[in-house]
């Protein structure tokens, strides 16, 4: 019997232009052109995005020593806050996340800004770190598996929220087991007698929230109707809104702030806006919490209610869309609070509940991802922008 042997062949590949070969010079030059601002566009080598031209803000910027002093200014403050020992212990803890807010991203959000030069708030930290971002079973990660990673330090499989990897996603009878949750930072700052609270642009309901307070297989299962749409049992295992208000975590929040309002209602109900409940099982889940709480509890739907709470709130439930709010850039300023007045609420909030023992609050620029997802650049880094401001 014959035997085919395979041999590996090398081929080199030449640039071949009008038949002969691309001197490497040329090459170069066709690869990075230079521009001037007087040429024409006749005089570009290569197919490009047009040239963008803009004087510099200030007049200095033209001198070396201008650049060279930014420089001293950024390492003397570097160094002055490095020598300095910090022996402080933190009181409170605030977990900003921009979800979807890569680096990319932010290059693009500093020309939204004004241009290169401009700078976040929190590019102004003393510390900045990079992390790596994947599932336990999976190599691109979802909301779902980091929120379970960055709130409670456990990988987990793809689409499972605060439950470990020993449960695979739709798995209700792994999930009803408490041996497989994973407990949350929020958790962690409760048992110390912290004030805790979360904010989203999306659904409260939704997987980046949710790792705050839920142990689930499917970061779909935000109502019962889709835990039983996936053959799962509701009573087995509770759907994200149920648990937002029923469970241990959920009930002891102080801060409730974002969108979702039909996964808290029956089908039977319609919301402020006229949008029909999602619920199978006949539960006003909104009314619950209500019940749940004392006189000082309140819920509020418009950024009026929210901005117009009293001094003596100890806890707020605020739903201000049927799903994910709003881009800012398409809200009604009337009835959509921003994600800065939603944080400097809950601030106020924390502050005084917390009695001194510190608080702990989680915010999320949920919308910066939607707009990716969706390919609305402009969306996408305006909640950029949004997102920096409930930073500064």
């Amino acid at each position: 019997m014959m035997r085919l042997q395979i041999v590996p062949i090398l081929f080199l590949l030449s640039a071949l232009v009008s038949g002969r070969v691309l001197d490497t010079r040329e090459t170069e030059r066709r690869m990075h052109p230079l521009f001037s601002a007087g040429s024409g566009a006749g005089s570009r080598l290569k197919r490009a995005m047009p040239m963008i031209v803009f004087d510099p803000l200030k007049a200095e910027e033209q001198y070396a020593e201008y650049w060279q002093g930014l420089a001293h200014q950024t390492l003397d403050q570097q160094l002055e806050s490095k020598l300095r020992l910090n022996t402080q212990l933190a009181k409170n803890v605030m977990l900003f996340l921009g979800d979807g807010m890569s680096i990319p991203t932010l290059t693009a959000g500093r020309v939204y800004l004004g241009g290169e030069e401009k700078q976040f708030s929190f590019e102004q930290f003393p510390y900045v770190g990079l992390s790596k971002t994947y599932c336990a079973n999976m190599q691109v990660a979802d909301s779902a598996c980091t929120a379970t990673a960055y709130l409670g330090g456990v990988k987990a499989n793809y689409g499972t929220v605060g439950v470990s990897a020993a449960v695979q996603v739709k798995d209700c009878l792994a999930q009803a087991q408490p041996a497989h949750h994973v407990a949350s930072i929020a958790a962690w700052a409760q048992q110390q007698g912290m004030a805790t609270g979360l904010i989203t642009t999306t659904s409260v309901t939704h997987a980046s929230p949710a790792g705050i307070y839920a142990h689930t297989a499917n970061r779909n299962w935000e109502n019962d109707a889709e835990v039983i749409a996936d053959n799962g049992d509701p009573s087995l295992c509770p759907d994200i809104a149920a648990q937002l208000v029923n469970s241990p975590i959920g009930q002891k929040l102080n801060v409730i702030l974002g969108g979702g309002r039909q996964n808290f209602l029956p089908k039977t109900v319609r919301d402020v806006s006229g949008a029909p409940g999602r619920r199978l099982d006949g539960r006003n889940l909104i009314e619950e919490w209500q019940r749940q709480h004392t006189n000082s509890a309140h819920y509020v739907q418009t950024r009026r209610e929210l901005l117009g709470l009293s001094n003596h709130t100890s806890r707020v439930l605020g739903l201000f869309a049927p799903y994910h709010m709003p881009y800012h850039l398409d809200a009604d300023a009337e009835e959509h609070p921003t994600l800065e007045e939603m944080v400097q609420v809950a601030m106020d909030i924390l502050e005084r509940q917390s009695a001194g023992r510190g608080y702990f609050l989680f915010v999320e620029g949920g919308r910066i991802d939607h707009g990716h997802h969706d390919t609305l650049a402009l969306r996408a880094i305006d909640e950029t922008a949004e997102f920096d401001k409930s930073v500064r």
